[in-house]
């Protein structure tokens, strides 16, 4: 697995300290990595002589060190910031200037990710391990307040959250979203990495001050800053990622009665030979673990490592990397002979859905079942289809015709969620909304019992469309009656 992680991104944010730079850079590019070392450095409108001293060692090293500077002071999240910009490695570690926080710890600190079994690691100063310096009591009680403080509102159970010293897979740092401009900054990546649901793990780390009274200070007007931004993380700005898909995708996650819901109301059809054909980072898959045999299939590398995660050591999965457009590479599916195929919130994404679909038809063995979930209505149609990427939303009738000209005779075919049509209706049609809302998918989730009798009682379009269809066995089928013989007597009239 190292040979993924080549280079080191190191990031340091830099603010009048001339006089410490020279040895800690040193200290940094001679670390015992085994990788090539890339070291940004940002400097926030020094008013010594740091920028000449960054100038100075650009010279003696030019291959390692990359140097930007703010003209102003903009404060250190803006730098780190800055420098995440200008970072070019696959793994990257804040650095503060300041010999406290030694390189030498490197190599340990890299360890978890290199082995694969960590995604963040958060260098621990209060961790038990090794040797711990003693702090002063208030910086001490300072830490531990603000980390129990993250640990509530995140519900994670770290034992350092502001500690400076974090190292990061660079892919997901990247599309991390930060806002805070001061030493918040530490505090919002912290509460970020419990936001993205990955795997973050603690080490302890030594962290050495001559003397206690060189410990930097803080004022309470940092300390209510620090509050301000996790309760601002937490509370309103709950967007963590610029990745739009996975943000979306870890939000109905977390909709655990929603996701019940859903299942439940196609469960009965779903056999023991299963392809999950889009099967995002596996709020689904989860709950078809059971199954004999399960292959997932999608084309995002990151959802891939993500499934992987979650469901690799279980001997009846398998996750394949796959776009189904392209149509010529279905040939290794027939031998699977699935007897069922799930594709929920995919159709809609395709271009060529009839193609896929007959494509479906030829590797679903005969019999078996194919289930659709897909957005209903081109009267919902709303900008935030487009930003989803939503080619079309389904009517009934086009649905039943397009499935029937794929080969499958229609079993159910029904709407999904009332409730969440008006919603989407109300929020993404007539108010123009491009993206979602953690907070009110959890208070969807919550009052799941209004939504389900909203089934029944409110006259709007549902959100979604569910189709099951089976696959024909050489002969013309008479569809099963309820709603799959409603909606092919409707196809027939067209």
């Amino acid at each position: 697995m190292e040979d993924q992680f080549r280079k080191l991104s190191v990031l340091m944010p830099v603010h009048n300290q001339h006089y410490s730079l020279r040895r800690i850079v040193e200290r940094v590019l001679s670390s015992p990595v085994g990788m090539d070392i890339e070291l940004v450095i940002v400097d926030d409108g020094s008013e010594d002589w740091s920028a000449g001293k960054i100038v100075e060692l650009v010279r003696q090293y030019p291959n390692n060190i990359k140097a930007v500077f703010h003209p102003q002071t903009r404060g250190k999240g803006s730098a780190i910031r800055t420098a995440i910009e200008h970072m070019t490695g696959d793994v990257a570690i804040i650095q503060e200037p300041d010999p406290a926080y030694d390189p030498a710890q490197y190599p340990q600190l890299l360890d978890p990710i290199r082995r694969n079994v960590a995604d963040v690691v958060l260098g621990s100063r209060m961790a038990a391990g090794g040797f711990r310096r003693v702090l002063s009591l208030r910086r001490a009680e300072s830490i531990r307040f603000l980390t129990s403080l993250t640990n509530v509102l995140f519900n994670v159970n770290l034992t350092d959250a502001e500690t400076s010293c974090k190292v990061f897979r660079a892919d997901i740092l990247k599309q991390t979203v930060l806002r805070a401009r001061g030493p918040a900054i530490h505090l919002e990546l912290a509460a970020r990495m419990a936001q993205w649901n990955i795997r973050v793990v603690e080490v302890p780390i030594s962290y050495a001050r001559p003397t206690l009274k060189e410990e930097p200070s803080v004022t309470w007007g940092q300390s209510l800053e620090k509050i301000k931004v996790l309760l601002s993380t937490r509370f309103i700005r709950q967007q963590f990622t610029t990745h739009e898909g996975y943000y979306i995708l870890t939000v109905h996650d977390r909709a655990g009665k929603y996701n019940r819901w859903l299942l439940s109301r196609f469960e009965r059809y779903i056999g023991n030979r299963v392809l999950e054909a889009g099967s995002g980072i596996g709020t689904l898959t989860d709950s078809l673990t059971d199954r004999r045999h399960l292959v997932c299939l999608d084309y995002e590398p990151f959802y891939l490592r993500m499934l992987h995660l979650r469901f690799g050591l279980l001997e009846n999965f398998r996750a394949e990397h796959f776009d189904l457009t392209e149509l010529m590479r279905y040939d290794w599916l027939v031998q699977e002979q699935f007897d069922t195929i799930i594709c929920v919130n995919v159709l809609e994404h395709l271009r060529n859905d009839l193609g896929v679909l007959h494509k479906f038809d030829e590797i679903l063995a005969p019999g078996g079942n194919l289930i659709l979930l897909v957005p209903h209505s081109r009267s919902l149609m709303s900008p935030m289809d487009v930003a989803l990427g939503h080619y079309r939303r389904y009517e009934r009738k086009e649905l039943a015709k397009l499935v029937n000209q794929a080969g499958f005779d229609i079993v159910d075919l029904f709407g999904f969620n009332r409730l969440g049509g008006l919603g989407w209706f109300v929020v993404n049609r007539l108010l123009g909304r491009k993206n979602h809302s953690a907070g009110q998918l959890r208070w969807f989730d919550r009052l799941m019992p209004i939504v389900k009798l909203c089934e029944y009682v409110l006259p709007f379009k549902h959100v979604s469309l569910i189709c099951v269809a089976r696959k024909r066995e050489g002969i013309e089928e008479v569809v099963v009656g309820g709603a799959g013989e409603e909606a092919t007597r409707e196809l027939k009239e067209t």
